[in-house]
């Protein structure tokens, strides 16, 4: 392997936990706005992902997180009256494609004001 394939490997990689960043980002904000209960470490979990994902630290840790995360929003999303997890669940299967769609990312203003933090963090370090 190359190391020219694994800078672009690397790079594809982080583009994807930005965006699945982003919507677990928005969610958890969209939940909190609701007034839903969502369990008070999440947010200290979402902030460790986004510093590994700010220093590029893809460990197995990484995807672990964000999947503890994704848990506790759709938990706290379960017991809302006015459930919205099957637009998230969409949301986070579009940041997780090998193709993403950035009109559709992008265009939920809460994700793009999100991605607009870590994409902000990765334009510093580079």
């Amino acid at each position: 392997m190359t190391d020219a394939f694994k800078t672009h490997a690397a790079t594809e990689m982080g583009l994807r936990f930005r965006f699945r960043w982003a919507v677990l980002a928005a969610w958890y904000e969209q939940l909190r706005a609701r007034s839903a209960s969502v369990r008070p470490e999440t947010g200290v979990l979402l902030d460790q992902a986004r510093s590994d994902i700010d220093s590029k630290s893809f460990t197995d840790r990484l995807p672990g997180t964000l999947g503890s995360v994704e848990g506790a929003l759709a938990q706290a999303e379960r017991s809302r009256p006015d459930d919205q997890i099957a637009y998230w669940m969409d949301l986070l299967l579009a940041a997780m494609k090998q193709s993403l769609d950035l009109d559709r990312l992008l265009g939920e203003p809460a994700v793009e004001a999100a991605y607009r933090q870590v994409a902000v963090a990765e334009d510093r370090a580079n």
